[in-house]
């Protein structure tokens, strides 16, 4: 029991110092989603100008 308790602090201190790294890792993977979406509806936008040129 006592051995769990002495474990927690060190463990809490651990997890304060990599919040801020995952924090980080989560708005970079928010930011390229967000990227990638905007990509594919470009893309999206572009092939449906193709097709319309093309049908006229």
């Amino acid at each position: 029991m006592h051995y769990r308790y002495r474990r927690s602090p060190a463990g809490h201190r651990r997890w304060m110092k990599m919040m801020p790294y995952m924090l980080v890792g989560w708005l970079g993977l928010i930011i390229w989603y967000i990227s990638q979406v905007n990509r594919m509806t470009e893309a999206v936008t572009n092939i449906r100008d193709t097709l319309r040129l093309r049908r006229r």
